[in-house]
């Protein structure tokens, strides 16, 4: 059987390789989606770092994420507590996290971990897709502060990737359109589409 099956005629897949190959070059050239800070820190905006507000004109501080790794392979997840919840067809997302404080001229940095599960979501009328967080960890954090840490992270990596719309077709068609079947599968190391004209 082919890989379309019986009733669609467009397969197209990315490997895990190639995801990781695509969102090396997403950070080296627009590093703007993973370093924020206020402008004690970040002067001003730039392709490599967002400036964003202080916290209340009094708490400076600065965000910055290192290269993710997507892997599509829910299995290799550490076992945290609580659990991450991963679903068929999700896939992980993992960097490391480095907030730096500055309460009047005082710095504090704070490094951790954070994994998080997504799931990607087609987006038909642009014909890209997103990533959206389901479910983070970030560690090492106290126990009593794990939840709020995790549902903050949530947000703020949504946020984030929901500004980095990836295209899923990008041949032109012509007089054709391309039609979706379905959400995106992933299986094998392989997140794929399949669709007809």
């Amino acid at each position: 059987m082919s890989l379309t099956g019986p009733n669609d005629h467009l397969y197209a897949a990315v490997h895990e390789a190639g995801a990781n190959d695509f969102m090396t070059a997403i950070y080296m050239q627009r590093g703007h989606y993973f370093h924020y800070g206020s402008s004690l820190f970040v002067p001003a905006s730039s392709s490599s770092v967002t400036q964003q507000a202080p916290l209340g004109n009094i708490v400076h501080w600065k965000l910055d994420f290192s290269l993710p790794r997507i892997d599509f392979h829910t299995a290799f997840v550490p076992q945290f507590t609580p659990p991450l919840t991963a679903g068929p067809d999700h896939l992980v997302v993992s960097t490391e996290v480095t907030l730096t404080l500055s309460i009047f001229g005082v710095q504090q940095s704070f490094a951790g971990s954070v994994w998080a599960v997504a799931i990607p979501v087609l987006h038909p009328g642009s014909k890209t897709m997103t990533l959206s967080v389901t479910d983070t960890h970030v560690g090492p954090v106290p126990a009593n502060l794990q939840k709020s840490v995790d549902a903050v992270a949530t947000l703020l990596l949504n946020g984030a990737l929901a500004g980095v719309p990836l295209p899923y077709f990008s041949i032109p068609l012509g007089a054709f359109t391309l039609v979706t079947s379905g959400a995106p599968r992933i299986d094998q190391d392989e997140l794929s589409l399949k669709g007809n004209l």
